[in-house]
């Protein structure tokens, strides 16, 4: 058999390579010979055994070899063991830590601090251009907050899933006022083995929170533009709608809408309201082109109804939208003019406009305005006599009456929605 010069362990003495660590044997001589009794080569050999080893290779160093590698051993299984216990120990840690209970206990902590960028990390948002960390910062900074100074946490009174949790928090705020709220938490998988628990953001966050603004108008909200993918059917006339998610709490609402100033306002968002832009104020400019806007209208309207002419001689002064209101209003016009049959009204020269914008709470999202005139008209006034005879007169006359109207955008130009107008006869 040879024995491994390294590790002292006995190997087939064909072998070239030691069956236990590996090391080359080519070349080595030591040899354990068991003789009992038999002879070799013609020569008497002792019945013990006897080791034949290389020179410098003594049974002492054999020994040595083989204490060195057990307390290797020893060594490294303890090692092993360490490792294996620390492991342990830390997944023990990280899965207390982990707990629902210990998720609600870390969040009411960052709550009582007012630390909104760690409440904002552990809560469950969903992804939106309007729900980013630096806005809810601002938005609880400016809300009217509970300020907690003592809190317990107690089991919620909703049935527990493997994923879902709930708990009742009775709290004691900094001015010794007591109450109570509820967390529900959820367990998300992503980023974490044992998976991490956030806090829902129930009534944290305000879905499809509708906004009116002026059609036409570009607006924005908390700086950020308000676009066509979020808008809606429109809850008013004249008005643009906009579907949000919002945190709760205070924002800004900022409207640019043609012929009206910059609109800045703030506003609250909370569940099942809205927010309509109202009461935006006309620059002059918009009230010099609302005043040439029904300047026009008044005199092409009367012109027509004078002459009879239907609607549609008339109808691109309108929005399509509110195209059959007005045709009753144009109607009623001509129907004014006409009904004496002892008038008939040949011209009339309207001078001295006078504009006056006005907020019609029935198109809060319109341009309204009154416009005052005076008049000047010529009319005949057919007498009727015995047998059928008539006599016409040539008359007349002076006055003052008003036309009041509403516009609309198009998405081009501002247009009537409404109008109010009568005969002068």
């Amino acid at each position: 058999m040879l024995l491994c010069p390294n590790c002292g362990m006995e190997n087939e003495d064909e072998a070239k390579f030691c069956e236990h660590c590996g090391t080359k044997l080519e070349g080595a001589t030591i040899h354990l010979i068991r003789q009992k009794g038999e002879q070799q080569q013609g020569k008497d050999m002792p019945d013990t055994e006897t080791l034949v080893r290389k020179p410098g290779a003594s049974k002492r160093d054999y020994k040595e070899r083989r204490r060195r590698w057990t307390r290797l051993q020893i060594v490294v299984l303890a090692e092993l063991a360490c490792l294996i216990l620390v492991v342990v120990i830390l997944f023990g840690i990280a899965g207390s830590r982990n707990t629902a209970q210990a998720s609600v206990k870390r969040y009411l902590r960052a709550y009582s601090e007012e630390n909104w960028s760690k409440v904002y990390d552990m809560t469950g948002y969903s992804e939106g251009k309007f729900l980013q960390k630096a806005r809810f910062i601002e938005a609880m900074r400016s809300s009217e907050i509970p300020k907690i100074a003592e809190f317990e946490i107690k089991d919620g009174k909703k049935a527990d899933a493997g994923t879902q949790k709930n708990f009742t928090v009775e709290y004691t705020t900094k001015d010794q006022k007591s109450d109570t709220m509820e967390l529900n938490l959820t367990k998300q998988k992503r980023g974490s083995f044992f998976g991490t628990w956030k806090v829902t953001s129930d009534g944290q966050v305000v879905k499809d929170f509708c906004i009116n603004v002026p059609a036409g108008a570009s607006a924005t909200v908390d700086g950020i533009a308000l676009t066509d993918s979020e808008k809606g059917k429109s809850k008013a006339d004249g008005m643009d709608s906009y579907y949000v998610t919002l945190f709760t709490g205070s924002h800004k609402l900022q409207a640019a809408a043609p012929w009206f100033e910059v609109y800045d306002t703030d506003f609250y968002a909370v569940q099942d309201k809205e927010f309509t832009a109202a009461e935006l104020q006309l620059t002059e400019k918009g009230k010099s082109a609302i005043q040439a806007k029904l300047q026009k209208a008044l005199e092409r309207v009367y012109k027509a109804a004078m002459e009879k002419k239907d609607f549609s001689e008339v109808s691109d002064l309108f929005l399509k939208e509110y195209g059959d209101a007005c045709k009753k209003e144009y109607d009623y016009l001509v129907e004014g003019m006409h009904d004496d049959e002892m008038n008939t009204l040949n011209q009339v020269t309207f001078t001295d406009f006078n504009c006056e914008p006005y907020n019609d709470s029935a198109y809060p999202g319109m341009p309204s305005a009154k416009l005052t005139f005076a008049y000047e008209m010529q009319y005949t006034n057919s007498y009727e006599l015995w047998g059928n005879h008539t006599y016409d007169i040539e008359e007349g006359g002076t006055g003052n009456s008003y036309m009041s109207a509403s516009f609309g955008y198009d998405g081009k130009t501002y247009k009537l929605a409404s109008m109010n107008i009568e005969s002068v006869l």
